[in-house]
């Protein structure tokens, strides 16, 4: 990728990252596995950059082949493997975006109950 090339991936890294990001999170519906999913398609996108008539709709197509092919080799994995490692990230996962939290907002206060019977 010659400088021209560069400064022109950088542009539509900075226009439409956010957007794809955004979409990479509404097919996954996991902000961590979005960002790989994110960082995948650019790194697929920068190595055919110069190929690529349409960057946004190439990118838009391997974000939903990517999440398909890790659909995919979720449904070959024995159930009682993936279930453990799952169960193990999702919780370690929910303590890291909870102590990123302010402290005001950890707890919920509970409701109150009705007392009219």
């Amino acid at each position: 990728m010659d400088r021209k090339q560069a400064r022109a991936f950088e542009g539509f890294v900075t226009e439409s990252g956010e957007a794809l990001l955004r979409t990479a999170t509404l097919l996954t519906a996991d902000p961590d596995a979005a960002e790989d999913v994110y960082q995948e398609t650019l790194h697929r996108l920068a190595m055919r950059w110069s190929r690529v008539d349409n960057p946004r709709a190439f990118c838009r197509r391997v974000m939903h082949n990517i999440v398909i092919d890790q659909a995919r080799a979720r449904k070959r994995r024995p159930r009682e493997l993936f279930a453990v490692v799952d169960d193990q990230t999702s919780r370690t996962r929910r303590r890291a975006r909870c102590s990123r939290r302010p402290s005001s907002t950890r707890t919920v206060p509970r409701a109150p109950t009705c007392t009219c019977r």
